[in-house]
């Protein structure tokens, strides 16, 4: 599937011990067809090694930023990652989640009618 969709897109990730499947939500994100994007993960205050499994991925990948916070809770750590995004759309990922294999790139084929929002869920 090929689309033109060139603008950028920030997807944000909240973690908070998140070790057990923060790896496969980011590599899911790594692996979309657009390239075109900014993959922020704000650790929220976790106790467990997701901050190491971050810095591990931010020194793979250029498009990865991450930051911890102090636990304030998903709400928070979303808000952060909106202030720090620099794409012209956001997505938004939970920890525990993955993207389908082309996901971005069915999402983006939405926005060129310049809807006010694109919603999908995971099953």
């Amino acid at each position: 599937m090929k689309n033109n969709f060139e603008k950028s897109i920030s997807v944000i990730i909240p973690v908070y011990n998140g070790v057990k499947w923060i790896e496969r939500c980011i590599l899911s994100v790594m692996a979309q067809e657009i390239k075109n994007i900014e993959i922020i993960c704000i650790d929220d205050g976790s106790t467990d090694n997701t901050w190491n499994i971050l810095k591990k991925f931010k020194n793979l990948d250029k498009r990865i930023v991450a930051f911890q916070t102090l636990n304030k809770g998903r709400s928070s750590a979303r808000n952060f990652g909106m202030k720090v995004a620099s794409g012209e759309y956001l997505a938004f990922l939970d920890s525990d989640d993955e993207l389908e294999e082309n996901a971005l790139e069915i999402l983006t084929e939405n926005i060129a009618s310049e809807p006010d929002a694109v919603v999908s869920s995971i099953d």
